[in-house]
């Protein structure tokens, strides 16, 4: 059986197209010399380690992940085309976690960081992120780590919600692993510009060291959002709606909470 990548709350899986030499030559990986008291030493699925302060579990896996998630999350990915050759052709991977602290921030950009070092690898490939339902490129996750390291935190994922194309959502996917619920944000607006408006709102959010709560407000291009307690669209989970607040506009009165069969 091939043996799975460990899964934390918020974990990536770099994806190789040869086999590391050893766990020295991973942890290198990282930072030079970093991996020699284990330089000959067998791939560990499991390793953990302390990077300025946060507390990372890191892992080596010397063949292809069978998770079918993987899969599931490619095929609904935006860059599948690119991705679907490379995702097929891996032969290893490397696995990096972290159980975010009350004060997440920290760890959280300690351990995108370090997937981003991961990444710098030769023959690094893609990254999957379970906990957003995500598989990208090296370069867009190291581009966003460059520009706004909040973004690579959490997915956002978009679509039309019906078949005439006049009604999009856009989503999030990684906010519960943060200890918060997932946003929302329905309209006219089409996917592409829903998934920019949710993607920038929820970062400013996340680099304010904030998790998004009920009855709160996001800002984004100067408009106010009240985020609502919802249902998905999609999943019908328990969601945060964004709901804009016009000038002049009156909050708009909280609904009363609903009582789901599971609590």
């Amino acid at each position: 059986m091939t043996e799975q990548p460990p899964t934390p709350a918020v974990s990536a899986h770099v994806l190789l197209s040869s086999v590391p030499t050893d766990m020295g030559e991973v942890l290198s990986s990282i930072q030079p010399g970093m991996g020699d008291p284990l330089a000959g030493a067998p791939l560990l699925p499991s390793f953990e380690m302390r990077v300025n302060g946060a507390d990372l579990t890191i892992g080596a896996f010397g063949a292809p992940i069978s998770d079918p998630r993987l899969q599931a999350d490619l095929a609904n990915s935006p860059l599948r085309q690119t991705l679907t050759q490379p995702v097929a052709d891996h032969r290893a991977s490397i696995s990096l976690g972290v159980n975010p602290p009350q004060d997440f921030a920290a760890s959280l950009d300690t351990w995108a960081t370090v997937v981003a070092y991961l990444l710098d690898r030769d023959d690094a490939v893609a990254v999957w992120l379970p906990y957003q339902q995500h598989v990208t490129t090296d370069v867009m996750f190291m581009g966003w780590a460059e520009r706004d390291m909040a973004v690579n935190l959490t997915g956002v994922h978009a679509m039309w919600l019906d078949g005439d194309q006049t009604a999009s959502v856009a989503f999030t996917s990684g906010l519960a692993a943060l200890g918060g619920r997932e946003l929302q944000l329905r309209g006219e607006r089409g996917p592409a510009a829903a998934h920019a408006l949710l993607q920038a709102g929820t970062a400013a959010e996340l680099n304010q060291r904030r998790i998004p709560q009920p009855g709160g407000t996001i800002v984004v291009e100067q408009t106010p959002y009240l985020l609502v307690e919802g249902t998905g669209a999609v999943d019908g989970r328990p969601v945060l709606d964004l709901v804009a607040q016009l000038p002049g506009q009156q909050a708009a009165e909280k609904p009363k909470k609903r009582r789901w069969p599971f609590g």
